[in-house]
């Protein structure tokens, strides 16, 4: 089901971003959303859409800040597998503006490559936050995640799992 589909559960504080400008107080208010254990799966993704569309136009801070943010969520397993997934596609599509702005340090590189193969390797994860994982493993160029790669398209028990050896097809192509 869409966002649109489920907007009765969208909160007040959410579904005023829809229309909002971007500016310090906006970003603040969706990055609360986020965090908030009391606001519903639909609205913490909802302000993770509206946040992700405005990546390009966030500052520095505030795109490590992001980043920070929707990493955190994606290794949080208390948090539910669309949050996480979603959250995972966010970190990655910040971590490669912010490689390509040349504002991470080869340290923070490190560490995200290093996230990145953790959780593709995780089969304990649902398959979507694996899928996530596993295009983060393409879209930054992981070298190191190849092997895994090419592990999961072998294993006949990840034939379960369609989405991850598609996108596991597709990382290796």
């Amino acid at each position: 089901t869409s966002l649109a589909d489920q907007s009765h559960r969208v909160s007040d504080k959410a579904r005023a971003l829809l229309t909002a400008p971007l500016d310090r107080t906006t970003f603040r208010t969706a990055l609360d959303i986020l965090k908030d254990p009391d606001e519903t799966l639909e609205s913490q993704l909802l302000a993770l859409q509206w946040l992700s569309a405005a990546a390009r136009k966030l500052g520095p801070d505030e795109r490590r800040l992001l980043h920070e943010v929707t990493s955190a969520l994606a290794a949080d397993a208390a948090e539910a597998a669309p949050l996480r997934a979603r959250a995972m596609r966010s970190a990655v599509a910040m971590s490669a503006l912010m490689r390509d702005e040349d504002e991470m340090s080869q340290l923070s590189i490190s560490a995200e490559n290093e996230f990145m193969v953790r959780m593709a390797e995780d089969r304990s994860l649902d398959p979507s936050i694996l899928a996530a994982a596993i295009k983060g493993i393409e879209v930054l160029r992981i070298t190191e995640g190849i092997a895994l790669l090419e592990k999961t398209l072998a294993d006949p028990e990840e034939q379960r799992m369609p989405d991850v050896t598609r996108r596991a097809c597709l990382a290796l192509t």
